[in-house]
């Protein structure tokens, strides 16, 4: 039993190592994206289309909502109390999933998003923190403008 769960957290670590360098390779990409509303806007319509396709994603519609609306804050300005590499993992998670030609093809069911599901869980362990201090800024600035 012992070596049985040695491998599998050797399996995890391995899975979760790729995930990070399939991430580190989107979030260069995401540079381009973040001084650029239209292409990020397009990437957020594919994104939003998967959620309603792929049964995962959807599980994982209200963290993705949350990410775009803390990408669009800080595009425009409204926001900026948070790390820009915070947003470039956001975007660039986004680019990844959105991405159909991905290590593993999303057209091959299932497994095809199990790639996707491995960056989308890595990057929400990175940005958590920041999106849970945009979530309170958010309920604080409704309050007040109310």
């Amino acid at each position: 039993l012992g070596k049985v769960t040695e491998n599998i957290g050797l399996a995890a670590f391995r899975g979760e190592e790729k995930a990070r360098r399939k991430l580190i390779h989107s979030t260069r990409k995401a540079r381009k994206f973040l001084h650029d509303r239209e292409k990020f806007e397009a990437a957020v319509d594919k994104l939003y289309a998967l959620v309603k396709k792929v049964p995962f994603l959807g599980k994982y519609a209200a963290t993705l909502t949350m990410w775009v609306e803390l990408v669009r804050s800080y595009m425009t300005g409204e926001y900026r109390n948070v790390p820009t590499g915070t947003v470039l993992t956001i975007i660039g998670a986004i680019l990844y999933i959105v991405n159909p030609f991905d290590i593993i093809p999303d057209s091959i069911p299932i497994i095809g998003q199990l790639d996707d599901m491995a960056v989308l869980s890595l990057a929400n362990k990175m940005v958590q923190r920041d999106v849970k201090n945009y979530i309170k800024w958010k309920q604080e600035h409704n309050n007040t403008a109310a």
